[in-house]
């Protein structure tokens, strides 16, 4: 490349990040037109662009920009008020000058496009002044520094052209009376990153084989040196991580652009709040969350958020609030997409799944609503009418879920009609190097991510008998008073595992809410691994993400804990088997009549309810529960469920059953005779056969008998007296 050549790149990559830094600054200057530090900024970054065009020959991008220089001259001074028509001009200009840009990078040349529209454009906004000037057109290049910003009442100060951009030195310039501007970084080409990660992973490996030896001879002659390699490989690898790392904000601060074109496009009124901006994610992670973000948000505009006067109609603000959050939590990287819109329509999602053959009618009965909500990511679902430029074809969310499940992450939803919707991205910080737990299962090595590894738990074949039972035919563990679903990770790859002395070794993972125990032969060392992706044809194996290359340069598989607990059925959102214990409920519903729920009282009671009399088992927000006359009520799968504390109404004197520390309801849903309805309990335990032992008599009003299990007295609820002592009239 000839010196010319690397100041057209350097140029190039310079005015690439000036356009997307003027995106986010005209956004921001239309909702704060009088900042005059950010319109300065503004005037700035297009006054360096034209300069340097100028410099380069590049002439009738010159004269473009110089037109837009006029603009903001115009405004600077104070002859022109910042607005929206004037804000989609300048955005207009900076997508043109994208344009031209590109074509440049493609050929070399700038082509002999004079850009008369957007110029008139820009130029249809400048005041008509009998004693201004004639425009001269671009004036000729010469170099040197871009002066300091105006003050608000200050006219524009004399300028002089800008020069080609240094590379590593911010566009703009320095004033004056500054030193010479100290560089703080470097460009570094992309390639020469990606070949210092895999060297370093090279190095990861063999750092592995030398431990192999090393770590048998604690005191010999490799253990110093070892240790000395392990710390300064770290070092290592944590420097050129982070010299991958590149801001989310690089991605997500594109976004008001989109979204305010959008907006403006749909004739709605959005404010875009953006934090975390400054999170640092791996390139590749970073590229990965573009398109999902971008559907995302186009998403909350069209769908979710209304028209000003719906907005108005409803009582709430014409300007409709659209949030993107970013943050590390865990050794992954969040981003939180949320809006106070119209929200999703649980209930139309389920009837255009039933019209489309997706579900039966007796399927959508049974649904959750986190499984109701769990229908937009099926391809070609659309609860839209009409098809548009931006949504309608029931494609785009299936997508966006694809796209992240591609680099390990996940996106779950969660929306309240009238009120809005909240989606939420997981991805890995990096996709290079893996810190994993080696497993064994079937004679074979696995690697779990360990951002997903919450503890280890082993069972002799005496702990095994009493710590773990059987559900309808699913396996739980009651942990430290929690129940958790097991999962057999030789019966999920279909393998034979190996013959033991009868204990469990489980491994407790959790990812996005799926919480449960996965069964394993035997447990290995922790490792940092070189993580590689599978190829495209074997991507779709939902037990599996990729492989990785151990010390010893063999590969283990990298198991998905997404796609174990997807496919074991363990539910998004719950982490006390709850769900499972519903689906396996209703198996032994139609098998064994005489099994009971057990659930617990605020006042330390062991209540029961007759299984074949229960209906489902319900987790929601207590912010859910609303009041009618004098009657708690809940908005339950299209219908209103009235709900009754069962501790209030058996009259223990304890404190009413109400919200865990999370914020959650557990309710009991019963057959009654004035129909569903839902009596909330502390908690839902597990589903048992009924003792053999005759039952005895009743201890208190509310309760029909008494059993004994395991050494405890169990008190089977009467649910038609509560729902007399309730009140309750039959719903329509």
């Amino acid at each position: 490349m000839t010196e010319d050549e690397e100041i057209v790149q350097a140029f190039l990559e310079e005015s690439g990040e000036n356009l997307d830094q003027l995106d986010r600054d005209l956004i921001d200057l239309e909702a704060s037109p009088s900042d005059p530090e950010l319109l300065a900024q503004v005037f700035r970054t297009i006054h360096t662009i034209k300069g340097t065009c100028g410099f380069l020959g590049f002439h009738r991008l010159e004269a473009l920009t110089h037109v837009g220089e006029d603009l903001l001259g115009a405004l600077r001074s104070g002859d022109l008020v910042l607005d929206r028509p004037i804000t989609t001009s300048l955005l207009g200009l900076i997508d043109a000058v994208r344009a031209a840009l590109g074509r440049i990078e493609a050929t070399g040349d700038e082509g002999d496009d004079d850009h008369a529209p957007v110029r008139a454009d820009l130029a249809r906004h400048l005041p008509d002044r009998a004693d201004a000037p004639a425009p001269t057109g671009p004036t000729p290049p010469t170099t040197g520094p871009v002066p300091p910003a105006a003050g608000p009442t200050d006219a524009p100060t004399p300028t002089v052209e800008a020069g080609p951009p240094a590379i590593g030195r911010p566009a703009g310039g320095v004033s004056e009376t500054e030193g010479p501007a100290v560089e703080a970084s470097v460009r570094v080409d992309v390639g020469v990153l990606d070949k210092l990660l895999d060297l370093v992973g090279e190095l990861v490996l063999a750092q592995g084989r030398i431990g192999e030896v090393a770590g048998t001879e604690e005191d010999g002659p490799l253990a110093l040196p070892y240790r000395e390699l392990r710390l300064l490989t770290g070092e290592l690898q944590d420097g050129v991580m982070k010299a991958r790392l590149q801001p989310v904000g690089t991605v997500i601060g594109r976004l008001r652009r989109i979204a305010r074109d959008l907006a403006t496009s749909l004739d709605k009124q959005v404010h875009v709040e953006l934090e975390g901006e400054g999170v640092g994610v791996d390139k590749a992670v970073n590229e990965a969350l573009r398109d999902p973000l971008l559907h995302l948000v186009r998403n909350a505009v069209d769908h979710g958020i209304e028209p000003p006067a719906e907005r108005v109609a409803a009582g709430k603000p014409p300007e409709g609030q659209l949030r993107i959050r970013a943050h590390h939590e865990g050794g992954r990287v969040q981003v939180e997409i949320s809006d106070d819109g119209r929200g999703i329509d649980a209930a139309a999602l389920v009837r255009r799944s039933v019209a489309t053959g997706l579900l039966s009618a007796d399927e959508a009965d049974l649904l959750t609503r986190a499984e109701e909500l769990e229908l937009m990511f099926h391809p070609g679902l659309s609860t839209k009418d009409q098809v548009t430029s931006v949504s309608g074809r029931g494609v785009g969310m299936d997508v966006v879920r694809s796209s992240l499940e591609k680099v390990g992450g996940s996106v779950d939803a969660w929306s309240e009609v009238g009120k809005g919707s909240v989606f939420r991205i997981n991805v890995p910080l990096t996709l290079a190097i893996l810190p994993a737990l080696l497993i064994w299962c079937g004679g074979r090595r696995y690697a779990l991510p360990q951002v997903d590894v919450h503890e280890i738990v082993h069972l002799d074949a005496g702990e095994v008998g009493h710590g773990v039972d059987d559900v309808g035919g699913a396996r739980v563990h009651r942990l430290r008073g929690r129940l958790l679903p097991l999962v057999g990770l030789a019966e999920r790859l279909d393998v034979v595992p190996a013959t033991g002395d009868g204990g469990l070794t489980i491994v407790v993972v959790a990812r996005d809410g799926r919480r449960f125990g996965l069964v394993v032969d035997a447990v290995g060392d922790t490792t940092e691994a070189v993580a590689k992706p599978f190829p495209q044809v074997i991507r779709s194996i939902a037990a599996f993400s990729g492989v990785v290359i151990l010390g010893d340069g063999t590969p283990a598989v990298i198991l998905d804990v997404a796609g174990l607990a997807a496919a074991a059925g363990v539910e998004n959102g719950r982490d006390e088997a709850g769900d499972l214990m519903t689906r396996r409920a209703t198996a032994v519903a139609a098998t064994d009549a005489g099994s009971l729920v057990l659930a617990s009282g605020r006042d330390g009671a062991r209540l029961a309810f007759r299984l074949d009399a229960v209906q489902r088992l319900e987790q929601f927000p207590s912010t859910d529960i609303q009041r009618l006359g004098a009657r708690e009520v809940v908005d339950y799968r299209g219908t209103i469920l009235p709900l009754v504390r069962v501790s209030d109404l058996l009259g223990s004197g304890g404190r009413s059953a109400g919200a865990d520390d999370r914020g959650t309801v557990h309710a009991v849903v019963c057959d009654s005779s004035v129909g569903p309805v839902g009596l909330i309990v502390d908690g839902i335990e597990d589903v048992v056969p009924e003792p053999l032992a005759p039952p005895q008599p009743a201890s208190r009003r509310g309760v029909s008998a008494c059993v004994v299990l395991d050494d405890r007295v169990i008190e089977l609820v009467d649910v038609e007296v509560l729902v007399g002592d309730a009140h309750l009239e039959r719903t329509a």
